[in-house]
Parts: C-alpha cells; structure tokens; sequence
C-alpha cells in the first residue's frame, strides 16, 4: 500500500510540474528579438555627426532647464491642491493649464534643436538615422 501512495504522489508531482518546466524551456528556447531594436546613435552617424548630434541635445537641455524647473514647482503645487481638504476645480484646471503650456514650449525647443540638427546630415545620414530606430533624444 506504501509503494502504491508513494507512485500515486510521484505521478502527481511530475504532471503537476511538468507544465512548469515545459514553460521554463519553452521561455529559454524563445528566438531573441529581431534586429528591429534601436541601435545607438554612435553606430549610426559618423564621429563628427555625432558631435553635432551632442552639441544640440546639450543646447535643448539648456534651453530647457528653467522651464522644467517651472514644471516641477507648478506640479508640487497641483498636488497641494489635489490634495486639498476642499478640492478647487478651477484652481486645478488652471494649474494643468499652465503645466500644459510649458510642457509644449518645452516640446518646440525640442522640436526646433532636432529639426536643426537634422538639417545638418545629409539625405543618407537621415535615412540612415531613420532606418536604424535610433531615438533622437
């Protein structure tokens, strides 16, 4: 009767484990991503490109720093009102709308430095740039 319970045990065990292990080789076995992956941008564009590419995203971030500042005090005070014991629609409203606009001035510089450094490459450096997925940011 021993033996009997102790084969009843192991065949349940191993139907119940084996989906698991069956998920576990399967996971392992999966093929990896395809080289549709963004590639960096220093594989793409050529060093002097690249430097360009540097000075640009550095002058976006500095033409941006005050304004994420504002960004972050017009979101601490949101929250203060958010979290208000009244809750005061319009003040909310009109702080999102402030945050709104900043966050799209932010948006154009972004836009700006970008479209100027793209005119800097030439028409195969850009396909180059679009083809890989590289992310411009």
């Amino acid at each position: 009767m021993r033996v009997g319970k102790l084969l009843l045990a192991t065949i349940l065990a191993s139907t119940m484990l084996s989906p698991l292990t069956y998920a576990q080789q399967s996971a392992a076995a999966a093929p990896k991503p395809a080289a549709t992956a963004q590639q960096p941008l220093a594989a793409v564009l050529p060093a002097d490109e690249l430097a360009l590419f540097k000075k640009a995203a550095g002058q976006i971030r500095r033409n941006n720093a005050p304004l994420r500042a504002q960004v972050r005090k017009l979101r601490q005070e949101l929250s203060a009102i958010v979290t208000a014991d009244k809750f005061d629609k319009n003040a909310f409203i009109a702080k999102t709308g402030e945050i709104q606009k900043i966050s799209a001035q932010m948006y154009n510089n972004w836009v700006s430095g970008t479209a100027a450094f793209l005119a800097k490459l030439t028409p195969a450096e850009r396909q180059a740039l679009q083809a890989s997925k590289a992310r411009i940011r």
